[in-house]
């Protein structure tokens, strides 16, 4: 167990002597290249799964110290309203991202709600206060819309113009069968 946490690497924040946390500075998207911001989205998910991993040895070691304590009951109860919580969370995240992805794909995609079925949602972190990163979402449906050009949102009414062709134009026109036969019936022509 310790290995696992002995394996893990360092959190986004550094420790000053004096005790004051400072945060990491993440690079500008935009100054990288493709494969700079593909580095960096590697680095983050693999940020992502060291803490996944660390928490997960927490959790072990909390197990482990509940079940020697005698407080297993008291530990399992808190585990469950843990879950509870982060899956609700996380359900609320994903409205939250697909809400945002449809508000930004609007105008720029022809049905804006198919930006949701193209582009990863999970690719998107909700902060605390409930924001998201409008830029890469921006960027997703620039990409999407290179993918897939028939998404694209096209110019002018998206109701139909009338054919001229089609129907009559005002006037009596041409009749149909059934009017013909009504009008030979009262001995018209």
């Amino acid at each position: 167990m310790s290995e696992a946490v002995a394996e893990a690497p360092a959190e986004s924040t550094e420790t000053k002597p004096e005790g004051e946390a400072t945060e990491v500075v993440e690079p500008d998207e935009k100054a990288l290249g493709d494969a700079g911001k593909k580095a960096l989205t590697e680095e983050r998910a693999a940020r992502k799964a060291a803490e996944k991993k660390v928490q997960e040895a927490e959790s072990k070691a909390a197990a482990v110290l509940a079940k020697l304590e005698g407080r297993e009951a008291e530990w399992s109860a808190e585990q469950e309203r843990k879950e509870a919580i982060t899956e609700a969370l996380s359900r609320r995240d994903s409205q939250i991202v697909q809400a945002r992805l449809e508000a930004a794909a609007t105008g720029k995609l022809a049905d804006p709600a198919d930006a949701a079925l193209y582009v990863d949602t999970k690719d998107f972190e909700v902060s605390e206060t409930g924001t998201v990163d409008t830029e890469a979402m921006s960027a997703a449906i620039a990409d999407l819309i290179e993918r897939k050009p028939h998404l694209a949102a096209r110019g002018g009414s998206a109701t139909p113009r009338p054919d001229p062709s089609q129907g009559t134009s005002g006037g009596v026109g041409k009749r149909t069968t059934g009017q013909l036969f009504a009008a030979a019936i009262e001995g018209k022509k």
